[in-house]
């Protein structure tokens, strides 16, 4: 029997390379690695489906009332809505964080002044250094 849904169903994308199905309102869930790799899996499977029509074009005479056409430029809109959304995700945490950057430095500026804050950044970057050389 049919049951009616009181919710629409998200578009999905299943992830060979994250081992998951992610639906496009979850994306703000993955972390940035996780972004990248389904961006770049994203991509691949575009062009492999651009690849498949303009051959599937080639062959056949008449393909505009094609199904199978529907369906291929469906699932390549599916991924571009993908892409767009995890670059407009990394765009707003880079603007996020840059915003917090530069608030937080200007308080520590504000607080300790200007010689202080230039001597702890110098001091900071050092004890960087040397931890990284560590490794």
């Amino acid at each position: 029997m049919y049951t009616p849904c009181n919710y629409t169903m998200s578009a999905f994308y299943k992830s060979i390379s994250l081992s998951r199905v992610i639906h496009v309102d979850k994306i703000n869930d993955l972390n940035s690695n996780e972004q990248t790799v389904l961006k770049d899996e994203l991509k691949v499977a575009i062009d492999e489906m651009q690849f498949m029509v303009a051959r599937v074009k080639k062959e056949k005479e008449t393909h505009e009332d094609d199904p199978w056409f529907h369906k291929v430029n469906k699932k390549i809109n599916i991924c571009n809505q993908f892409i767009r959304i995890i670059d407009l995700q990394k765009e707003k945490n880079k603007t996020y964080k840059t915003q917090y950057k530069d608030t937080f430095k200007n308080l520590l500026i504000n607080k300790l002044g200007v010689k202080t804050y230039e001597a702890l950044e110098q001091k900071a970057h050092m004890l960087t250094i040397s931890e990284l050389m560590e490794l």
